[in-house]
């Protein structure tokens, strides 16, 4: 990453609050004047995005990882309730990696639907999902390590489903795809005045915590340096590896599983390759991880895809099944029957 140390200080501030800029001209002390420039130029090459708190909107996220084909792709790509697919290569052959945020009411049977009609090697509740938070010119191995070795483990509770309504789902929407975006912008992409969209955001979003945090991902090209999807079990120490890898700012998102499992996605430049799986090495050593694998992104198969509305239903105030897992439950009860 070629920026200067400026502007590695902005990237690791700009995740405190995005939509504020006077708050991180004054953490790093960077005029305001010169920070609102060196954004501009920043735009094209850096992605600034909101990560909902799926659990309080009342959303399971799931992890399924299951042998690769282009049908399930493409189908899995119109449900409302896909938040990200991707093809991977791994060993000899090819996998799908699924990330869903599905209704906590339908998650059982969901989850059982799409375990009996596909061949899913990997499935699991999602109960922290998160992103890098330094950016610096040189990665400190020694320190990724320290961090994983000294962090103070904590249980991760899942937090409780809170009110909202579709305004609320569609400010999130917009923050999703960018959150250096104006609340003027948001306001009229939705259709509601200024002054309510900043109602909807402090006294409904920012209130009830409805966002989980901001992450700022640097835009490599994936044809260049395909991401790596690291799968780890963790033995001790699952929320060390997590902030340990959080200061690897190649590093696009780190899921930590309710069994334990770490999965890293970092689109890491070969250079790093050597040093990274010392790292690994050295963790599984000392205990910390009983095994780790990976698998290297197919970078012409992907999707990320932000909150859908169209799931929503404002009258009852729930969420719906979406027509794509409708039929695939339909399905499974009839060749049952």
């Amino acid at each position: 990453m070629m920026f200067d140390s400026k502007t590695f200080k902005i990237l690791s501030a700009l995740h405190l609050n995005p939509l504020n800029l006077m708050e991180i001209s004054r953490v790093t002390k960077i005029p305001y004047s010169t920070l609102r420039r060196r954004i501009n130029k920043l735009r094209t090459q850096i992605k600034v995005y909101a990560r909902p708190d799926y659990w309080r909107l009342g959303l399971a996220p799931m992890i399924y990882i299951m042998p690769f084909k282009k049908k399930e792709f493409d189908v899995f790509s119109k449900a409302y309730y896909t938040r990200s697919l991707m093809k991977f290569f791994y060993k000899t052959s090819s996998m799908l990696f699924m990330f869903l945020t599905v209704p906590i009411e339908f998650k059982s049977i969901i989850d059982a639907v799409l375990k009996s009609v596909a061949e899913v090697t990997f499935s699991d509740d999602v109960l922290e999902i998160t992103s890098p938070k330094e950016f610096k010119a040189e990665i400190d191995w020694d320190e990724v390590y320290d961090t994983v070795i000294k962090s103070e483990e904590k249980k991760i509770e899942v937090p409780r489903e809170e009110v909202f309504d579709l305004k609320d789902l569609l400010i999130i929407r917009e923050l999703e795809k960018d959150s250096l975006i104006t609340f003027k912008n948001i306001a009229e992409t939705v259709g509601i005045s200024e002054e309510l969209c900043l109602y909807h955001y402090y006294r409904h979003i920012a209130e009830r915590k409805l966002i989980k945090e901001f992450s700022v991902r640097v835009k490599i090209s994936k044809e260049e340096i395909p991401s790596l999807l690291i799968m780890i079990k963790a033995k001790k120490s699952a929320i060390g590896l997590l902030r340990g890898f959080q200061k690897i700012h190649y590093v696009e998102t780190i899921y930590l599983t309710r069994n334990n499992s770490i999965l890293v996605q970092i689109q890491l430049p070969s250079s790093y390759w050597v040093s990274f799986f010392r790292l690994l090495d050295r963790l599984q050593t000392n205990g910390i991880i009983s095994e780790y694998d990976f698998m290297v992104q197919d970078p012409s198969l992907w999707l990320e895809l932000p909150l859908n509305d169209k799931a929503w239903n404002e009258t009852h105030r729930r969420w719906m099944i979406d027509p794509v897992l409708e039929e695939i439950i339909r399905g499974r009860r009839t060749s049952a029957a």
